[in-house]
């Protein structure tokens, strides 16, 4: 498999702190975008300990298993193993520093293992594919205006504008155990990754998306430069982070018992999760309106 990768954060136009943070580990072919909150340095701090205690979790793991693959843990479990370790760390952090009480960040991972991109995902910082000049939302925000579009309280252009878009109903550092989703999806060649924090998504609509990563062909560099300027021509009301992933090449010899199955139409697996309470009610984010 052949995966170009470039990332970016733009603090935005009206933020005095970068809260996002995102890391790009090619030898691990893992990619982190991560979004933080909490105060004047938390946030930072917060997205910065997902990403670094993601990618150091992950290399370690990878270093007790022969020839540094995953024989030993499926992927989407190394995943969630990580994002659990890094929630917890972030919860610790917080509770030693008075300063940083309440912190918490997003958080949106992707690792490559033969033909299939893995995924984890707590908040609204999202994935998307873009194929064949389409694009598809991968991820499920968790935010209370989300919620009410899927109880059918809401539309999707009324959350759009609403005042609660940016309350979230799961992120790291919110709660001892949270909740990740997990989730699968096959390769194709040419196909493009996008991750990025909700001061992208938020004002950059998935068609724009799927145009200008279209138009810039394989220079994903320019393809990131020119979703951060539009999200800045279109205010830049929070700090903006992409990391785009280009698939160049896809070795039908790397197929292996991790990829779906071939045999289906279906290229997308969503992993259950076999808790089924309703974590909602642990949050400390309120779930409606005051």
């Amino acid at each position: 498999m052949k995966i170009i990768a470039h990332g970016a954060t733009d603090l935005g136009r009206k933020r005095s702190v970068n809260e996002d943070n995102y890391r790009i580990c090619p030898k691990l072919k893992l990619f982190l975008v991560a979004d933080g909150m909490g105060g004047h340095i938390a946030g930072e701090i917060a997205s910065r300990l997902a990403v670094d205690i993601v990618a150091e979790a992950i290399q370690h793991e990878l270093a007790q298993t022969e020839n540094n693959d995953y024989r030993d843990l499926h992927p989407g479990q190394l995943l969630e193993k990580t994002v659990q370790l890094a929630n917890r760390k972030i919860l610790e952090t917080a509770s030693k520093r008075r300063e940083l009480e309440g912190m918490g960040t997003t958080i949106v991972a992707a690792i490559i293992r033969g033909r299939t991109l893995h995924i984890a995902s707590v908040g609204d910082s999202r994935v998307y594919r873009i194929r064949d000049k389409e694009g598809q939302l991968l991820t499920f925000d968790h935010s209370w205006v989300n919620m009410q579009v899927r109880l059918g309280n809401m539309t999707v252009e009324e959350a759009r504008y609403h005042p609660m878009r940016n309350v979230i109903t799961r992120a790291l550092g919110t709660q001892r155990q949270v909740e990740v989703d997990i989730m699968a999806h096959l390769i194709r060649q040419n196909d493009t990754i996008l991750l990025c924090t909700d001061g992208l998504s938020n004002v950059v609509q998935i068609d724009e998306i799927a145009q200008i990563v279209t138009l810039s062909g394989d220079d994903i560099e320019k393809a990131t430069e020119g979703l951060i300027q539009l999200a800045n021509d279109r205010g830049g009301d929070d700090n903006i982070t992409a990391v785009i992933l280009k698939f160049q090449s896809v070795d039908s010899e790397e197929i292996d018992d991790y990829d779906l199955d071939e045999e289906t139409d279906q290229d997308t697996e969503i992993i259950p999760k076999d808790k089924l309470r309703d974590r909602l009610s642990q949050s400390r984010f309120p779930l409606w309106p005051p």
